[in-house]
């Protein structure tokens, strides 16, 4: 009969616990292979969960409301000093913008008299988000036109140029420009 003493329970949990390391050992698995293999498995359920989340954010950034025209133009005339700009019409969204007016859904164009202003809203509502995308390069393209014309002399033009609101969001694109851009940008934004 075997006594238990500390040195016998240690003697026998240390031969117990080699002969299961060695077992181990020979079915190719150990503690620390489990906790890697259990380990790499939550990464990668993290991993997954990160990119469902990343993609739905992606997908959502785009997305706009469909408000009508008259809604989005009545809110964008509460704003000071729109209702002061004249109405170029559907020529002057030929002239400016390369747009037609039969290929667009429906538009509000508003632009100051003088050739020396900037002030300028214009927001398009084109018929779907990838052509939105075209009418968002021909507002781009103006900025820049616009940037090229008073470079040099416009200081005041050119800080006006520089604080624009040039961007897309689903089927509506707009080009604000002038003191109150920031303002126009969240009417809109409040609404789509």
């Amino acid at each position: 009969m075997k006594l238990n003493t500390k040195r016998n329970i240690l003697s026998d949990f240390s031969g117990k616990l080699s002969g299961n390391l060695k077992k181990n050992k020979k079915q190719g698995t150990s503690i620390l292979s489990d906790f890697k293999l259990t380990g790499s498995l939550i990464i990668k359920s993290v991993m997954v969960i990160f990119l469902v989340v990343y993609l739905g954010r992606l997908y959502v950034s785009d997305y706009a409301a469909d408000v009508s025209m008259d809604k989005i133009s009545a809110a964008l005339e509460q704003v000071s000093g729109v209702t002061d700009l004249s109405e170029p019409g559907v020529s002057g969204l030929r002239r400016f913008y390369q747009i037609d007016e039969n290929d667009i859904d429906s538009y509000f164009f508003r632009k100051a008299a003088s050739p020396m202003s900037v002030d300028e809203v214009l927001v398009v509502k084109a018929n779907s988000s990838s052509e939105a995308s075209a009418y968002l390069e021909a507002a781009q393209a103006h900025l820049e036109s616009q940037k090229n014309i008073f470079e040099g002399y416009g200081t005041d033009q050119m800080a006006l140029l520089g604080e624009a609101s040039v961007e897309k969001r689903g089927a509506y694109v707009w080009y604000f420009c002038g003191e109150n851009a920031q303002e126009l940008r969240q009417a809109l934004l409040s609404m789509i």
